[in-house]
């Protein structure tokens, strides 16, 4: 959870939980993966919400950078990570948001 420290007002939060997908031999070898089992361990985010007062100031894109720094300390300590997931309930508004961040999941190190 985000508040300000000013006015203790909830900016916004983020809530993560362990998650896993498949991918057939094709889709690991587009994705460049040399793994023998075909589940995917991942990290998704269940719930990522801006209070519309914050709106303006990119909230939503530090709390996404938040939880790729969680991903990255997880795997450290052995946990496996290799993706991000999201439960997106996406309305028009957030489309562009989100067709954002999803063009990077290669470039984070994970």
């Amino acid at each position: 959870m985000l508040v300000h420290n000013d006015t203790n007002d909830v900016i916004g939060y983020f809530a993560l939980l362990t998650d896993a997908f498949l991918l057939d031999k094709q889709e690991k070898e587009k994705m460049g993966l040399e793994i023998p089992f075909s589940s995917v361990p991942a990290i998704k985010i269940g719930k990522l919400a801006v209070s519309k007062n914050h709106h303006e100031y990119h909230y939503g894109s530090f709390l996404l950078y938040m939880t790729l720094g969680y991903a990255r300390e997880l795997e450290e300590l052995g946990i496996a990570c290799r993706f991000i997931t999201v439960d997106a309930d996406i309305t028009s508004k957030h489309r562009t948001f989100m067709k954002a961040m999803v063009l990077f999941p290669m470039s984070i190190g994970l």
